[in-house]
């Protein structure tokens, strides 16, 4: 859902007329992208929480075999990065967990905030909607025809914890995972 944004790099604006009709999840992102970009332009928040520290947050789950968390730490050009990342499997079933932070993540988080709260799209092969997660706005989508699931949650107003799954008929269980986790540790993190 974050990560969805595409830029036109020579208008040096976000393309909202992409495909707006035939994925209106992506047509939502570039939307609140641009508002993002008009917000807080370049308003940096300082340094990422260090991904050491994200992966503490990385949950056991019950039944699960966790896979070694995947660390990252990355500086380039005034930008800054930290992710923490596990795969879970059980059986056919795959899980992975994503904590991350951007240092540039402020006017993301506030334009999506627009959305988290009241947002919501089904057709027949998409259901996106806006949940809160344990007082943390945040979104759910399922694609309906390849079996895909995705919760995400905003913690703090600058990290996002990304749950997703190939091979799920419904998003409750991530759901369920989401709610499991430490977010308002997490929260803490950020003060």
């Amino acid at each position: 859902f974050a990560s969805g944004c595409g830029k036109k790099e020579n208008a040096g604006s976000i393309d909202t007329t992409k495909s707006v009709a035939n994925n209106p999840a992506q047509a939502a992102a570039n939307a609140a992208a641009q508002a993002a970009a008009n917000a807080a332009p370049n308003k940096p928040m300082g340094p990422p929480i260090k991904s050491t520290a994200l992966a503490d947050y990385l949950p056991k789950l019950s039944g699960y075999e966790m896979k070694n968390p995947e660390h990252l730490d990355m500086n380039a050009m005034g930008m800054s990065y930290s992710m923490a990342k596990s795969d879970y499997t059980m059986g056919d079933s795959k899980v992975s967990v994503t904590i991350f932070d951007y240092n540039h993540q402020a006017g993301l988080a506030a334009a999506y905030s627009l959305f988290l709260n009241t947002y919501s799209m089904e057709n027949d092969e998409e259901k996106v909607n806006s949940e809160q997660i344990n007082g943390f706005p945040g979104w759910v989508d399922l694609h309906k025809k390849d079996n895909r699931g995705t919760v995400g949650i905003v913690v703090g107003n600058r990290i996002y914890v990304v749950i997703e799954s190939s091979n799920v008929k419904s998003t409750d269980d991530l759901v369920a995972i989401a709610k499991s986790m430490d977010l308002a540790g997490i929260a803490k993190l950020t003060s």
